[in-house]
């Protein structure tokens, strides 16, 4: 577990993607894909944000990007959501490529007043078939 820290006041606070997991290894397209991501908060925080994103198309954008702003409690946050597999993968002209694709999660907590900024990613890879 990577760990990035900042302060607030005098009190130390860490945040970091303690995992991220899918509910099976493997795809098809159009499969409903059910996303697990675990993040650990060393204090309460309000207002981060868990960014979920990948399966790059051969444009080299995400076909899965997702933002959710989050309020974390000390320990480990569990997040859990779903989302449908891509039904094509380089350019959505109905082309459909099998393989492993990168899958991410990015936590982050900014607070310009205080000047904090913390984050971190973990990467997990998707079969689709």
């Amino acid at each position: 577990m990577l760990l990035l820290s900042g302060c607030i006041g005098n009190k130390e606070i860490n945040i970091s993607i303690a995992n991220i997991s899918t509910e099976k290894p493997k795809y098809t397209q159009n499969e409903l894909i059910k996303i697990y991501v675990d993040v650990y908060a060393s204090a309460d925080i309000k207002n981060a944000t868990l960014h979920v994103y990948g399966i790059e198309s051969g444009q080299r954008q995400n076909l899965i990007d997702t933002n959710l702003n989050i309020n974390l409690t000390k320990g480990i946050n569990k997040f859990n959501f779903s989302v449908n597999a891509p039904r094509c993968t380089r350019g959505c002209g109905a082309r459909y490529f099998p393989g492993d694709y990168a899958l991410y999660a990015n936590v982050s907590y900014a607070n310009k007043e205080k000047n904090i900024s913390v984050s971190d990613m973990k990467t997990t890879n998707v079969n689709l078939y």
